[in-house]
């Protein structure tokens, strides 16, 4: 129900700008544009993280303890999710100019991300002597070594909808190339959170000489000595994590012409949102990270 309330929000706000008349508004919906691009977060990332988010799944057993594994890598700690976007724009009314200031420019957006958040991987690799072969000839001996190593891999993946609002300073919107900055906010909400895990298992064999370099004469390849064993399973998130984003917009903007009737209309742009990001996890964690979103490329329709 709260999901519907906010787009039912975000369709009547485009209605009202449409129905004012252009000689009484005080504003006007102006444009309309679409980007695509990236959001970027950088996450704590520890043990105790890890902990917290096996506590927040449907099946905990899939995650092993850290302290039976002698390699541990708590390594994707930047966050790496696509991010489209619809956003309305809204140019308002200046009593000091008496006119709408085009210069100025309030924008309104519904947006998705979609990528993965944390990473951990943990792993075990056991070595063990299983035969000797003697030489007759007065060679070193060799020492055939048999490897077999376990490893375990969690990637923390979702899907969130998002809202945003921005406030954008414009350096001369009438020419064809402008820059601009701003305040902007954003809040989101996940709509799925998994965790995929990856288990293998993997033995080979090495043939050594005492001083435990490879030889090259009876060293086997992975083709000939090496066994796999593979599976992967998923885990429900329980609960939705919430997001709210501060940034400051910083953009430019291109207009492909002045005077064609429809491309006069049509923009191109690229955006950068350093910030900072607030999240509300499951089981009351809180995080406040570091922020980075970046419309690579954006189309943008003026009216």
């Amino acid at each position: 129900m709260k999901n519907t309330s906010f787009i039912l929000l975000f369709f009547f706000l485009i209605s009202l700008g449409n129905a004012q008349e252009q000689t009484k508004k005080s504003f006007q919906v102006s444009s309309f544009n679409m980007s695509f691009g990236t959001s970027r977060a950088l996450l704590s990332n520890s043990k105790t993280d890890y902990l917290n988010l096996k506590s927040m799944v449907d099946d905990p057993e899939l995650f092993v303890n850290p302290d039976d594994f002698s390699n541990n890598y708590y390594f994707q700690d930047v966050e790496d999710a696509f991010s489209t976007k619809f956003q309305i724009g809204i140019t308002p009314y200046s009593k000091e100019l008496g006119k709408l200031n085009h210069n100025r420019e309030l924008r309104l957006g519904i947006g998705m991300n979609t990528g993965t958040r944390r990473s951990y991987s943990f792993n075990n690799k056991e070595t063990i002597v299983v035969d000797t072969f003697y030489s007759n000839n007065g060679n070193p001996n060799i020492y055939l070594e048999q490897v077999n190593a376990e490893d375990y891999y969690y990637n923390e993946e979702y899907t969130e909808l998002n809202f945003n609002i921005a406030y954008l300073f414009k350096t001369d919107a009438q020419k064809r190339l402008h820059l601009y900055f701003g305040f902007g906010a954003e809040y989101g909400f996940t709509l799925q959170s998994v965790v995929e895990v990856y288990q293998s298992e993997t033995s080979w064999e090495n043939y050594l000489t005492p001083d435990n370099n490879y030889n090259s004469n009876y060293y086997c390849s992975s083709s000939m000595g090496r066994e796999y064993e593979g599976k992967s399973d998923r885990t429900n998130i329980n609960g939705t994590s919430h997001y709210i984003r501060v940034y400051v917009p910083l953009g430019i903007n291109f207009r492909f012409s002045n005077n064609n009737s429809f491309f006069k209309h049509l923009n191109i742009y690229s955006e950068l949102n350093p910030g900072i990001e607030i999240q509300m996890a499951p089981k009351s964690n809180l995080y406040t990270n570091p922020y980075l979103g970046f419309a690579f490329i954006g189309l943008k329709y003026t009216f």
